[in-house]
């Protein structure tokens, strides 16, 4: 068996990350869901949890149809020693459109990723504010 390269995995599950956000703010909802898990869950406050690729493409469609860029920071991210699962915690100020002008807002939250298949896929979300 060999060593677990910690660093380039974290590196990887922050590419995936990147690539993730940089599709939601280009409203690319389908490359966005290929760093998510088909049965990823997510839980956003207010919400009934949401689960399952097509209840997650829509509420992905409903987070980006206001949005209009921003900015977001993977934040801390942790391995296990298994190499196989990690968790980030990041940070983001999206500005959306409002009949009002453009509106910047703050939130943050905790992503559990996995590896499957060799690919880093987010299975988890759960947005704290």
């Amino acid at each position: 068996m060999s060593a677990i390269d910690f660093e380039a995995e974290k590196k990887k599950v922050k590419e995936a990350y990147d690539f993730w956000i940089e599709n939601e703010i280009n409203h690319d909802i389908e490359a966005a869901m290929s760093v998510i898990s088909e049965d990823a869950l997510f839980l956003l406050p207010g919400m009934e949890p949401v689960t399952g690729g097509e209840n997650l493409r829509e509420l992905g469609k409903s987070f980006v149809e206001t949005l209009v860029g921003g900015t977001w920071d993977v934040g801390h991210i942790e391995m296990a020693a298994s190499g196989d699962l990690a968790v980030n915690i990041p940070m983001w100020k999206p500005v959306r459109r409002t009949p009002e002008g453009d509106v910047e807002s703050e939130g943050n939250a905790l992503n559990v990723w996995k590896k499957i298949d060799g690919e880093w896929k987010c299975i988890y979300c759960a947005v704290t504010r």
